[in-house]
């Protein structure tokens, strides 16, 4: 089975999209956007400023990366190797893509798996055409002070692409699910970005950070909550905070989407016949949802 993006994206990421491209004048800016994010001009900064990767060139970290863009159907990006904090991100536009990983998140994740699932991640967003729209964001998010009236001008639509990013982050954790196949790696690269050194998070509970972020859900749900989210910087943020991704990926995993679409890529099936009533249920059930008997 090909996959498609429409497979596996957070619904939150495909409203915020389209609402994204209804604001009054949002077409003109990326055009304009466009023309002074130049593929050549950002190459050229890679290159000069870090260490691109190849087949022979930190073989280790580069080798992780075709076998994902193998399994999502894309072209290997340019792969580079940055200094700085712990953090990894995608740049250029859909048929350009460079991904970025800083020394600092290799620091810390020296797990192979959990690299691969930062790197899947990546790939997610760039299999789900979230890259272009991704540097129109920081662009404009890094210009917009600097412009007379620029916050102004450009508020409502770097408003509208930090809230379209944050959930488009959403829809890239469900990629590095899919190609990890276990929230454990997945949870482990985002341990680390809300405890930070690996040395200590490596010890962390899984199951009882998963609960610490449900109890953040409950309490962001809140009216009053919500409002103070609102008078704060959580609208201009880029990305979720790590408790929220946490919970949203555990409970996808969960899902039935989720269970279904892992069936059909690693070819196994999905579902069986009740062993008492021969209904058909879900293969991993361990009651039957009809009868209630239990499954061997």
């Amino acid at each position: 089975m090909a996959l498609n993006y429409r497979d596996f994206i957070h619904p939150e990421d495909e409203i915020a999209i389209q609402r994204l491209d209804s604001v009054i004048g949002f077409k003109t800016i990326t055009k304009l956007v466009m023309n002074l994010i130049k593929e050549q001009r950002v190459r050229s900064e890679c290159l000069t400023e870090m260490i691109r990767l190849s087949p022979t060139q930190l073989p280790k970290i580069y080798n992780l990366l075709p076998p994902i863009c193998q399994k999502f159907g894309i072209t290997v990006p340019e792969f580079y190797l940055q200094s700085g904090d712990c953090n990894a991100y995608t740049y250029g536009d859909d048929q350009n893509a460079i991904i970025v990983i800083k020394s600092g998140l290799l620091n810390q994740l020296k797990d192979e798996k959990a690299i691969s699932a930062v790197l899947a991640h990546e790939c997610g967003h760039i299999f789900c055409r979230h890259t272009f729209y991704k540097t129109v964001a920081n662009y404009i998010a890094n210009s917009a002070n600097l412009l007379p009236l620029g916050q102004v001008a450009l508020g409502p639509i770097q408003l509208a692409l930090a809230y379209w990013s944050r959930r488009s982050e959403l829809s890239a954790d469900r990629a590095a699910l899919i190609y990890s196949g276990d929230s454990e790696s997945v949870i482990r690269y985002l341990i680390v970005f809300a405890g930070g050194s690996a040395a200590i998070t490596k010890y962390v509970n899984m199951e009882e950070f998963a609960a610490q972020a449900e109890l953040a859900q409950k309490i962001h749900s809140g009216i009053l909550q919500k409002s103070l989210d609102i008078s704060t910087n959580i609208i201009q943020r880029s990305h979720p905070f790590p408790s929220e991704r946490v919970y949203e990926i555990l409970k996808w995993e969960k899902s039935e989407q989720y269970q279904r679409l892992r069936a059909v890529l690693n070819d196994q099936p999905f579902e069986k016949s009740c062993q008492h009533c021969n209904q058909t249920i879900q293969i991993q059930a361990k009651f039957c949802r009809f009868c209630g008997q239990p499954q061997s």
